[in-house]
């Protein structure tokens, strides 16, 4: 079917230095963001734009290799309904109706190569949370974690369950109905929640509130000097009243390899035309 590259175990890539520092600033901004606007003034565009060009047949794919082929495809064809976009005796390429998205499984051709079942998830974003686990359930799919909210109050539920080969299926949605039996909320509940976020919506103030604690600004840490040169900002940087978080012991390890100075060129400035996408605070 396609020719894949044979990858030794041992093999491991080298991780630059530079690679690393990238990865911790962005992490350091995650850590220290609190609020939508913490994320928009601190969020740096990347490095580089997305360099590829999509060709004819498929976007993106995410392969894993099992022992029992024949139970996983029939798995993803026939309970789960999956449209094929290729398929051999040793491989199946799996998309939805309108192809938004790919992967696909690989017969294990040695002993002891497949995937571990730990090693990755696949997760559905749905419209109707409670209905499509209903009618997951209707065709003998035994959920490991019925649906429930991803934490304490939060509007997004998850629901788990497995395929042959142990892969978890994490479905995910969101539940923002009053109406809905599963958030069991009570009038009295709602009342309260709604004079609470009256309460919030008013101390919101137009202009930055005062804090006691010390006003740290953004370059006192070093991860930002990473970005400091990306948007040849003024002199006067944006201060927050945010106070850092307390980096762990592993980052002041005195390790060349992962010195946040090496000598590292950056660009001066990004691709105007290439969109800066803000994350979503997650779990926040």
């Amino acid at each position: 079917m396609f020719a894949k590259p044979q990858v030794k175990p041992q093999d491991k890539p080298h991780v630059s230095s530079k690679v690393r520092a990238y990865g911790r600033a962005r992490i350091d901004i995650a850590q220290r963001a609190v609020s939508a606007q913490d994320w928009e003034t601190m969020w740096k565009p990347p490095q580089n734009r997305f360099p590829f060009t999509w060709g004819k047949y498929w976007k993106q794919c995410i392969e894993y290799r099992v022992d029992d082929f024949a139970s996983e495809v029939g798995f993803f064809i026939d309970i789960l309904g999956l449209p094929v976009i290729a398929f051999d005796p040793n491989y199946a390429m799996f998309t939805s109706p309108s192809g938004e998205f790919t992967f696909a499984v690989a017969q294990s051709m040695d002993e002891g190569t497949s995937t571990p079942p730990q090693a990755i998830r696949i997760q559905f974003m749905v419209d109707q949370i409670f209905a499509t686990t209903e009618e997951l359930e209707r065709r003998g799919i035994v959920f490991v974690r019925k649906p429930e909210p991803l934490n304490e109050g939060s509007t997004m539920f998850v629901a788990t369950f497995q395929t042959p080969h142990g892969i978890y299926l994490d479905v995910w949605g969101e539940v923002v109905s009053e109406n809905n039996e599963a958030v069991d909320i009570t009038a009295d509940e709602e009342a309260e929640m709604s004079i609470e976020e009256e309460l919030e919506e008013e101390l919101i103030q137009p202009e930055p509130v005062k804090s006691t604690h010390e006003e740290v600004e953004v370059d006192d840490l070093e991860v930002d000097d990473l970005f400091e040169e990306i948007h040849d900002e003024p002199t006067a940087k944006p201060v927050f009243d945010i106070k850092p978080r307390q980096k762990p012991e592993t980052t002041t390890k005195e390790d060349p390899e992962e010195d946040f100075n090496d000598e590292v060129q950056y660009v001066d400035e990004p691709d105007a035309n290439y969109p800066a996408y803000k994350p979503i605070p997650f779990g926040k």
